[in-house]
C-alpha cells in the first residue's frame, strides 16, 4: 500500500475545452480560434500529466508557446477563475 494518497480522477470535458478556445486570448486578447492552456502547479498530478479542464484558459498560439518556453502562467489564474463560475452558472458549457 502506497503512503501517498491516489490522485483525484481528473475533470475532462471537451465541450467546455471548445468553449475556452472560442475566446480571445487571455494575456494579449488575440481573437479566436485559441488553444486551451491548462494552468500548471494547481492540481499536483505528476510528471508529464494535464490538470483539469476546468483549468484551462484561452491562449493564441505565440503566448501558448510563450508559456511552454519558460514563461509563466500565474497570470492565467485569474482567467481560470473566471472561465470556472461561469461554468458553475451555466453560462459556458
Amino acid at each position: 500500500m502506497s503512503q501517498f494518497p491516489k490522485p483525484a480522477k481528473r475533470w475532462v470535458n471537451k465541450k467546455y475545452l471548445e468553449s475556452i478556445r472560442n475566446q480571445r486570448c487571455c494575456r494579449c486578447y488575440a481573437p479566436p480560434p485559441n488553444d486551451a492552456h491548462h494552468v500548471l502547479g494547481i492540481e499536483k498530478r505528476g510528471m508529464g500529466t494535464k490538470n483539469s479542464d476546468y483549468l484551462a484558459v484561452p491562449l493564441c498560439r505565440e503566448c501558448h508557446d510563450a508559456i511552454h518556453n519558460g514563461g509563466d502562467d500565474r497570470d492565467c489564474l485569474k482567467e481560470a477563475a473566471r472561465n470556472l463560475v461561469k461554468l458553475l452558472r451555466g453560462v459556458i458549457a
